[in-house]
């Protein structure tokens, strides 16, 4: 392997991380918003 395909790997697995973070971060939101209005 050269090291632009290891680059390439590499970065493409940090965006995946960031989108499975960012969604994650987005579900426990809209979780949170949902349960803020069942309590009041």
């Amino acid at each position: 392997m050269s090291d632009y395909e290891m680059l390439m790997i590499m970065l493409t697995v940090l965006a995946l991380l960031f989108t499975a973070c960012g969604f994650l971060l987005a579900l426990l939101s809209f979780l949170d918003k949902r349960n803020n209005k069942r309590k009041k």
